[in-house]
């Protein structure tokens, strides 16, 4: 697509990936772990029901119940104030006590973007919620967050919205960021339909099967940080 120029009196906007590109995990994946390690039951229930979440991720069509299926077993039966006080203590616990999981090399490239003039958006797969929180955690300033929505059904959470591939940009565009922007940084290829709206695309850590896809998309050599 051809990128309109940046408007002359607005500033440039700047979007980040989060699971392993602000944080070295995926974020979700581990607050679903340590819920479903309250209980051997929920544990050994997902364990039964892993095989058919991870063949339903195969398909967009079916990607959310593969999310919804271990979120509700690990949720059901908490209250919401239950669920937001677990994700606090959660923070807490991996985020804000050590900096193990922090990628501080892209965290300061976040804040040098800043400093340029950027407006910063987290665009992530990540419960909105839960990126909040562990952005606050992270001390990554002012910056607006879209992430994927959950909703509460039949006694627990549900997925409702994953904000991943194009999605991430709909999203992104449907919460007021405009529809092209000045860089982007990201870990993955599954954000290519991002890649291809941004001026300036840079990788985190990439794996090479992710490199070497984003590279030929966008037709030659991309930067590359290694933190």
């Amino acid at each position: 697509m051809t990128l309109a120029p940046t408007a002359p009196d607005r500033p440039p906007t700047v979007i980040f990936d989060f699971d392993h590109t602000l944080v070295r995990c995926d974020s979700f994946t581990w607050l679903n772990v340590d819920l479903l390690k309250r209980s051997a039951l929920r544990a050994t229930l997902f364990f039964l029901l892993a095989p058919l979440c991870a063949l339903c991720y195969l398909s967009p069509k079916t990607r959310l119940l593969s999310l919804s299926i271990p979120l509700w077993l690990a949720t059901v039966g908490m209250s919401e104030g239950e669920f937001r006080e677990f994700i606090a203590e959660h923070v807490a616990r991996r985020y804000e006590q050590t900096q193990d999981l922090w990628c501080l090399g892209a965290i300061a490239d976040l804040h040098n973007e800043r400093a340029r003039g950027a407006r910063i958006w987290i665009a992530t797969g990540c419960a909105q919620e839960l990126a909040e929180r562990i952005c606050s955690a992270l001390g990554l300033g002012e910056v607006k967050i879209v992430g994927s929505q959950l909703q509460r059904r039949w006694g627990g959470y549900v997925a409702r919205a994953h904000c991943i591939e194009q999605n991430k940009v709909d999203m992104l565009m449907a919460r007021g960021a405009g529809d092209a922007w000045d860089a982007a940084y990201t870990d993955s290829a599954r954000d290519l339909p991002l890649l291809l709206r941004v001026r300036r695309p840079h990788l985190v850590n990439p794996e090479p099967r992710s490199l070497r896809k984003i590279q030929r998309a966008l037709g030659g050599d991309v930067p590359v940080s290694r933190y």
